[in-house]
């Protein structure tokens, strides 16, 4: 099961201090250019409009993604949201190498319900493709035994 949100929660992903904010790169509070929100797998789209909205905190070099309404883990948003994909260049990569950055999950009140840590890593080239094709998720039956 994935992560639900209720009206009012956040996410706060706190970027290194080393990934520069790009400043042509707008953040548009209404649309997925900057940052989406995936759920199940296959993967898909956690809809944003109407659901949740966007901003940037400069002091705390954050994006943070508020729930405009409960985000839940059921109905279309199923089984709740898997991971965060920051998009568009909104933050410019440094020097290869690892760097620590926080999510943090709080409620309305700013009280902090959960926070997780991870690294990113910035590597010199771009890795090499990966392809794993599946029927997995294509829900064909066998028809012989009819």
């Amino acid at each position: 099961m994935g992560l639900t949100m209720h009206a009012g929660d956040s996410l706060r992903l706190a970027m290194p201090t080393a990934f520069k904010r790009n400043a042509q790169v707008l953040i548009n509070p209404d649309t997925d250019l900057n940052l989406v929100l995936t759920k199940g797998w296959p993967q898909g789209a956690v809809r944003l409009a109407g659901q949740y909205r966007l901003s940037y905190d400069e002091t705390l070099n954050s994006i943070i993604v508020k729930a405009l309404v409960d985000i839940g883990s059921d109905g279309a948003n199923a089984p709740g949201i898997k991971m965060i994909h920051l998009r568009g260049r909104t933050f410019n990569n440094p020097m290869p190498g690892e760097y620590s950055a926080t999510v943090s999950h709080t409620s309305a009140d700013e009280k902090v319900l959960a926070k997780w840590q991870g690294d990113l890593k910035v590597l010199d080239d771009a890795p090499s493709a990966r392809l794993a094709p599946t029927n997995f998720h294509l829900g064909i039956s066998d028809q012989r035994d009819r």
